[in-house]
């Protein structure tokens, strides 16, 4: 699984975010995460 660098998880972040053929997990500087999976959901969590 790729992990991305910290940084502010934004509308504009998550909206370009592309699905892999992996899940990715984008990370902001407080924890919060967003899980995209390959078949373009994507979860979110703490």
């Amino acid at each position: 699984m790729k992990v991305a660098p910290i940084m502010a998880l934004t509308d504009t972040a998550i909206r370009n975010a592309k699905s892999g053929e992996k899940p990715k997990k984008m990370f902001d500087e407080r924890g919060l995460f967003l899980l995209d999976q390959p078949s373009g959901e994507g979860n979110c969590g703490v």
